[in-house]
């Protein structure tokens, strides 16, 4: 309980959907990749004869990551699994489709250049370091 979970984010943009200027709304698909160390889930990979497993998601901890700037549900289909290496090490990796609040301004269609953030943070837990 005393030890800190960092937890690496990154994210893969895999499409825009789509763009509504007008409600100043992005639509994107991303896969989104979080990796941590569970302590409690170590093994000898010699002994045991695996080094990777698949884990259902409802059996293990997961982050409670979350995009600040969504405006509605994830609507992509979901991944029952997380996969657990002998080190701890978890390796989360799930489709995301983003709708999301983002300045847009175009005023010189198709050269301009947007800059849309997203934000990634967490409910429950609390960090010193802002997650972008």
């Amino acid at each position: 309980m005393s030890v800190p979970t960092q937890v690496r984010i990154s994210f893969t943009l895999f499409g825009i959907l789509g763009v509504d200027e007008k409600s100043q709304v992005l639509t994107t698909f991303i896969w989104e990749s979080l990796e941590w160390k569970n302590e409690f889930t170590i093994w000898d990979p010699v002994e045991c004869g695996v080094e990777w497993i698949a884990v259902a998601r409802n059996l293990l901890w997961v982050p409670d990551i979350v995009i600040n700037e969504f405006m509605e549900k994830n609507l992509a289909p979901s991944v029952p699994y997380t996969y657990l290496h002998f080190s701890g090490v978890v390796y989360d990796s799930l489709p995301v489709r983003v709708v999301s609040s983002c300045s847009l301004n175009i005023y010189l269609f198709p050269f301009d250049i947007q800059t849309c953030t997203f934000t990634f943070n967490s409910y429950v837990h609390l960090s010193k370091y802002k997650l972008c």
